[in-house]
């Protein structure tokens, strides 16, 4: 446990180390976490935090330990996933998860116009960042599909901040009553900021 000094302030560390994991213990957080992504955190953030967590292995390692105490569990899980990702039109662990990286960092400001909601931001790093946007639009395109059939309203924008691109999706319902978040997203070099309105997105 350490706090580190960081130009003005101080960052709060915790590190807790096992000689061996097992059983529910395997499905923590494992590895140095990385800060790479705090030079991108607006100066006015309330709070910040970043982790280690490869979402894919920690999959595999919950299937691990669940199946140790109900096998079939396991086996109506991979269905579900496969029968979701035929729905959708993608394969969810192959496009969406594998396609993100392990380091994950997300921060918490007051919106610069002001305002009651404050902005929150979720950095991810990508091993192939472009096939998990290319997943993400057929996601938003079936999602169309079928908000069309529904009378209701799903379309996949996008906007122009300080040379990058904000991909955001909005949507209503059959009444014309918009939904109350637009989730976006911005692409990195190899990473992903994301957010659930592009406001809270534009200065990170």
């Amino acid at each position: 446990f350490a706090d580190v000094p960081v130009g003005t302030g101080y960052r709060t560390e915790c590190a807790i180390t096992f000689e061996k994991r097992r059983g529910l213990l395997t499905l923590l957080p494992q590895g140095q976490v990385n800060h790479r992504f705090l030079a991108q955190v607006p100066s006015n953030a309330l709070a910040y935090g970043a982790a280690k967590f490869d979402v894919n292995a920690w999959l595999d390692s919950l299937a691990g330990v669940v199946e140790g105490l109900e096998p079939k569990m396991v086996e109506s899980a991979h269905k579900a996933l496969a029968k979701a990702g035929e729905r959708i039109g993608v394969d969810i662990r192959k496009d969406l998860i594998a396609s993100l990286g392990d380091d994950w960092a997300w921060y918490v400001s007051v919106p610069p116009q002001g305002g009651l909601i404050p902005d929150v931001a979720v950095f991810v790093s990508a091993k192939d960042g472009e096939r998990f946007e290319n997943a993400v639009v057929k996601i938003v395109d079936k999602l169309r599909e079928r908000a069309v059939k529904r009378g209701a309203y799903v379309e996949l924008n996008e906007t122009d901040f300080r040379g990058q691109r904000i991909r955001f999706v909005e949507a209503a319902d059959r009444h014309g009553e918009p939904v109350p978040v637009q989730p976006c997203w911005v692409r990195g070099a190899d990473y992903f900021v994301l957010g659930l309105y592009p406001q809270a997105v534009k200065h990170a």
